[in-house]
């Protein structure tokens, strides 16, 4: 069934790789419902989040750097800082944001849209074609998110709903936008030297924000446990999936690797509900299997065609 794979062996560590990048990013959502528990607001969590994780990202940056074979023209390092933005600070905000209205498993089944959605932005940029099966998949992935919003309906609270599901989207629409630029600058830069220094480009426009608003952020003086989660939402959601999944889809190849990341959504349903104590409906269930089939007809041709020359598709680290 893998058939770039070497050996056995190699191939069942390229799967552990790749469901455990897959699985521990699929637990942001519900680490950071944990820490809203603290009172602790979106940009304040974002930049514990970023502070915990710089020191790796710039060693990481700078040890790529160090190996780098090709120039980089000023012109790739501007739009790695624009990528960078988009797909690690302004994604997270937004995330981070829907988060404070809406559960964590409606939010990962609609932030799990966003590969219809770099079909469509490529459409609309790079005039690609959208062929009948993407169509059908898109058309799968919007319907079942309708159907998941709509079992989260409760009239005093539908206002809430939507403008939680309305951030959650944007999130995702960053993180399209993001993954175009990537196609253009990971082939000169390489995953690596790509991924840190895009982070750290997130980095900084994080604590430029933080800065911005001073007197609404607050980094100190909670609990011990927050600190924890804070910890845990940098090194398990934030530092290690970009790199196991790269070394999976190594060994595995892109395509077996798609597949296997679909399971990023079902494990952040399965964890809300055991740690979240949330609940899915039946509507919410045929909602949830009508948007990971959509999604998954139109990765797994995605992802075959783009990943396999180092693309970042299947890191979902916003």
């Amino acid at each position: 069934m893998i058939k770039n794979a070497r050996l056995p062996s190699e191939a069942w560590f390229g799967v552990t790789l790749v469901l455990l990048g897959s699985i521990f990013s699929s637990t942001k959502a519900v680490i950071i419902k944990l820490a809203y528990v603290y009172e602790i607001n979106a940009v304040s969590l974002l930049t514990l989040r970023m502070i915990i994780a710089l020191p790796f990202f710039l060693a990481m940056g700078i040890w790529s750097w160090r190996r780098q074979k090709v120039a980089i023209r000023p012109k790739d390092w501007a739009l790695l800082a624009l990528v960078g933005m988009l797909g690690y600070y302004l994604a997270s905000l937004f995330d981070f944001i829907g988060l404070q209205y809406i559960t964590a498993g409606l939010e990962r089944l609609i932030v799990f849209a966003y590969p219809t959605l770099v079909v469509l932005l490529g459409a609309l940029i790079w005039r690609r074609s959208i062929s009948a099966r993407q169509w059908v998949a898109l058309v799968l992935t919007y319907c079942g998110i309708l159907l998941a919003l709509s079992g989260d309906v409760v009239v005093p609270e539908a206002s809430l709903l939507w403008k939680g599901a309305f951030w959650v989207f944007l999130c995702a629409l960053a993180y399209a936008l993001h993954l175009l630029g990537s196609e253009q600058l990971i082939p000169r830069m390489g995953v690596m030297m790509f991924s840190s220094w895009a982070m750290l480009a997130a980095t900084l426009g994080v604590f430029v924000h933080a800065s911005v608003m001073a007197d609404a952020v607050q980094l100190t003086g909670y609990p011990p446990r927050l600190y924890q989660l804070a910890i845990l939402l940098s090194v398990i959601t934030t530092i290690l999936p970009p790199y196991l999944m790269s070394a999976g889809i190594q060994r595995l190849g892109a395509g077996n690797a798609a597949i296997l990341g679909s399971i990023g959504p079902v494990s952040t349903l399965v964890l809300a509900w055991w740690l979240l104590e949330e609940h899915l409906s039946g509507v919410q269930m045929i909602g949830a299997a009508i948007v990971l089939a959509g999604v998954g007809l139109v990765s797994y041709r995605k992802r075959k065609k783009v990943l396999e020359k180092n693309d970042l598709s299947t890191k979902t680290t916003f």
